[in-house]
């Protein structure tokens, strides 16, 4: 049995399971000038872009910055 939290937790309203489509772009040129880079998209079934990450934007890129 689990014990259930008397205060909901912060920050967390409604969880969800859903179908979404996962794009994922390589961009290739591997200097140090031009990273390797990978853009991930997440698009609804309608064709609305939902979200995107591009690993560029990460700390600690694959170039050792």
């Amino acid at each position: 049995m689990y014990d259930v939290p008397a205060q909901p937790l912060a920050g967390c309203e409604k969880v969800e399971m859903m179908s979404v489509i996962r794009r994922m772009r390589v961009y290739v040129a591997g200097t140090h000038e031009a990273p390797v880079r990978y853009l991930y998209q997440y698009w609804s079934a309608d064709g609305e872009l939902l979200a995107q990450h591009d690993t560029l934007e990460d700390a600690g890129n694959s170039c050792g910055n």
